[in-house]
């Protein structure tokens, strides 16, 4: 079951992939904030431009993320994350904290959930882990409740724009229609790479990511809904840019003559293909190294 678990969800957590350029030269404006194996640990001052290599700009955001962080509730579990990618073993008060936010089911326990699943993706069959944390964390990855109708209490909200899939047409035309007289809904995202060329027909292919979501589409019809749906919709394209400074807010008008829909996800599935190059056969000639570029 727990294999189960970790092979289909992505984690919304900490990466210890990218790192923060952390500012450690003598002009940074704020006090050290921990001290961690002798080395000192700034506060969240940033440099421009890289002033260490990788790895030591990575040690500096390791030992930042472990010292610098929240011990209970839902975000000290992240702070683990770092500790264990140090090769530091999980504080078990850390864990329960965690373990007790998440079977509260208050809001945003799944971003809690998220550091769990990392931790136990890659650190079940260390000797970072006790048996009984893992066997703590396991119980609670099956116990949690996935969506809104599983059984017991739950204050989570699964309603707001960051829940659901929104979109927006004309006050009346074929997507309205359509929507109107059946909701069912299936929409597919993807990201494509480069061509991948093979020596075999049937073998040329192209890198994807691609996800496949299935719900029931809904008319927006508060105005304020509307509206909030409509500038997060903005605002993730154009993070920068305030309604009322560099763009007019939106008018009673436009918003009477705009149809705005939201999908709420009822199952989903994904599937990738990146790797480098496709299949090639030994029985025919390779192909030269410029089809490849």
């Amino acid at each position: 079951m727990i294999r189960t678990i970790l092979s289909l969800i992505t984690i919304p957590c900490l990466s210890v992939l990218t790192f923060a350029q952390v500012k450690t030269d003598q002009t940074a404006s704020r006090p050290l904030a921990a001290q961690t194996q002798g080395l000192s640990i700034p506060s969240d001052e940033l440099w421009l431009n890289p002033q260490k290599t990788f790895d030591e700009r990575k040690a500096l955001f390791l030992d930042y993320s472990s010292a610098n962080a929240p011990k209970s509730g839902r975000t000290g579990i992240f702070a683990q994350v770092a500790r264990l990618a140090k090769g530091l073993a999980l504080d078990d008060a850390v864990l329960k904290s965690a373990l007790e936010f998440v079977y509260s089911n208050a809001d945003c326990n799944d971003f809690t959930l998220g550091g769990l699943l990392r931790i136990m993706y890659l650190y079940q069959n260390t000797n970072l882990m006790s048996p009984e944390q893992k066997r703590d964390i396991e119980r609670c990855l099956i116990d949690f409740n996935y969506w809104y109708d599983e059984p017991g209490s739950d204050g989570r909200c699964y309603w707001t724009e960051n829940h659901q899939i929104i979109f927006h047409s004309n006050i009346a035309g074929r997507i309205r229609s359509n929507i109107e007289n059946n909701p069912k809904v299936c929409l597919e995202a993807s990201e494509l790479g480069k061509m991948l060329p093979s020596n075999v027909a049937l073998e040329f292919s192209l890198q994807f990511r691609s996800v496949v979501v299935f719900g029931t589409a809904r008319l927006v019809i508060e105005p304020e809904e509307a509206r909030r749906v409509l500038y997060g919709l903005i605002q993730k394209y154009f993070p920068l840019m305030t309604p009322g400074q560099e763009f007019r807010e939106i008018t009673d008008k436009e918003l009477r003559s705009t149809s705005v829909y939201a999908i709420q996800i009822e199952t989903w599935s994904g599937k990738e293909n990146w790797k480098d190059r496709a299949d090639q056969s030994k029985e025919w000639t390779p192909l030269e190294e410029k089809w490849f570029e």
